[in-house]
């Protein structure tokens, strides 16, 4: 097998005004763009910076790095040195690319001035003994994504709509469309109230039922759009919230990947009559709720409440069930938030204030084994009596969270490896991941005789593994050079 060597230079600026320090945590991130290998044409790369083990370190992340059609798997050069000025430092670094089953070094080079702010460089050369040397170049800019629903607290300017008012991203009656829905505008459903106790905000979303007559109008509140297209409160044809890639200003785009829908509601209505909150994540396809026909066959992900009478504000968590559509042809996300769960039903004094909206993505641990053997982790800690060698290294991780990705680094310098679990949501919110430490405790064997001690060369027990030890590099029995 061949050796491959990296060389490796990294320029990272995040400046407010020139001249100003940089930290770690103006860094960290996830960043996009162009990715040049060799003399191909650019494809889209994505570089990720997180926290190293000490200040002022960096862990640096190439996910899936792929070179001439063959996946590396996650390049991770863990605890780099950064400088207050955005240029990270990296000498001699030993990594370990599994998949080819080798061992590459990374030198730095000379940076090029540090860039602009939010964005990230690259520069990486790649050395095969023997082939021309293959430069990696990477240009992006900093990743973010829609991870939250927008207006998700109300606190945004409600604006006038006929006869009622509407927070901003949200839309109730005074806003729909169909032909009955002439009905139902000027009035006021939909009312702006204040906030829960507890919250730092001063608004919150009341929805009011109203008695029509013929039938009860629940209070309805979407992030898409209402229509009324028929007289008949329970006809799913006619009567739904939607929304549709062409409906400008009535969706919501979304491609992350969410665990749970947390709100606040305070729900008062008669009877054992229950409010209902729904939330459905879509491919880029129009879709309908309540749901009909074939509006099934373009969901990714659905997370449905029916509640009761709440006695005041309570904080309710509903999980995201995914389908088994592929999670990244998510682009939209409806949330309907009514007064009852059965359309025309319920009292005309049914009301539901909700507040506080968010999306909560996991990026917890679950489980770590080196080998056969499980790692306890005490305050993020753990530690095995094994010889560090990471050529022959099996971690495996175990992780929750729906789009969150486990990453590996080895640190041979300090004898561990570092695992971060980072969370879907990493790109706009720096807190969201967890890092472990696993040391390795155990030492080399030495099986040299008393008689051999003044031989340059030795034999020790490595990795379970007999090796030949010269001059700091080991031999398997053959004479290969293995680390």
């Amino acid at each position: 097998m061949k050796k491959i060597y990296l060389i490796l230079s990294l320029a990272v600026l995040t400046l407010v005004q020139a001249n100003a320090a940089v930290t770690v945590n103006d860094v960290i991130g996830e960043f996009t763009g162009s990715l040049k290998i060799g003399i191909n044409d650019p494809q889209v790369g994505n570089v990720t910076i997180l926290p190293g083990s000490t200040n002022g370190r960096i862990t640096l992340v190439l996910p899936d790095f792929d070179f001439s059609g063959t996946n590396l798997g996650d390049i991770v050069v863990v605890d780099a040195r950064m400088s207050s000025s955005g240029y990270v430092t990296v000498s001699n670094y030993p990594l370990y690319i599994g998949v080819l089953s080798t061992r590459a070094s990374i030198s730095s080079t000379a940076s090029k001035s540090p860039l602009a702010a939010n964005t990230a460089e690259l520069t990486l050369t790649i050395k095969v003994p023997g082939l021309p040397d293959i430069p990696v170049v990477f240009e992006g800019t900093r990743v973010n994504k829609t991870t939250q629903m927008p207006n998700n607290s109300f606190e945004e300017a409600w604006k006038t709509v006929d006869q009622g008012v509407e927070p901003n991203s949200w839309h109730s009656f005074n806003s729909s469309t169909g032909q009955y829905s002439s009905m139902t505008h000027n009035n006021s459903q939909l009312v702006q109230g204040s906030a829960r106790p507890g919250s730092t905000g001063s608004k919150s979303a009341v929805i009011k039922a109203r008695n029509m007559v013929i039938t009860i109008a629940n209070g309805n509140l979407t992030n898409g759009q209402i229509n009324g297209g028929s007289m008949t409160a329970s006809d799913a044809n006619g009567n739904y919230n939607f929304s549709d890639p062409s409906n400008t200003g009535f969706n919501t785009p979304f491609t992350a990947q969410p665990d749970s829908f947390v709100f606040w509601a305070n729900y008062n209505g008669g009877g054992s009559n229950e409010a209902r909150m729904h939330t459905v994540i879509t491919t880029n396809a129009r879709y309908q709720d309540p749901e009909s026909g074939s509006y099934a066959s373009v969901k990714v992900a659905d997370a449905a409440l029916n509640y009761g009478n709440t006695g005041g504000w309570v904080r309710k968590s509903v999980p995201f069930v995914y389908t088994s559509k592929d999670p990244t042809l998510a682009a939209y996300i409806l949330t309907t938030f009514t007064t009852n769960k059965n359309p025309g039903q319920g009292s005309a004094n049914d009301q539901v204030m909700i507040d506080d909206i968010e999306l909560i993505y996991n990026h917890h641990l679950t489980s770590l084994s080196v080998g056969n053997e499980a790692i306890n982790f005490n305050n993020g800690v753990g530690s095995i009596n094994k010889v560090f060698n990471d050529s022959t290294l099996t971690i495996t991780a175990q992780k929750e969270g729906k789009g969150a990705q486990a990453v590996i680094g080895y640190d041979k310098t300090n004898s561990r490896a570092l695992v971060y679990v980072v969370g879907a949501d990493y790109a706009n919110n720096k807190a969201a991941y967890e890092m472990y430490t696993v040391n390795f405790t155990g030492t080399a064997t030495d099986l040299s005789d008393a008689s051999a001690e003044a031989e340059p060369a030795k034999k020790v027990i490595l990795g379970g593994q007999v090796l030949i030890l010269r001059d700091g590099v080991y031999y398997d029995l053959l004479g290969n050079r293995v680390r």
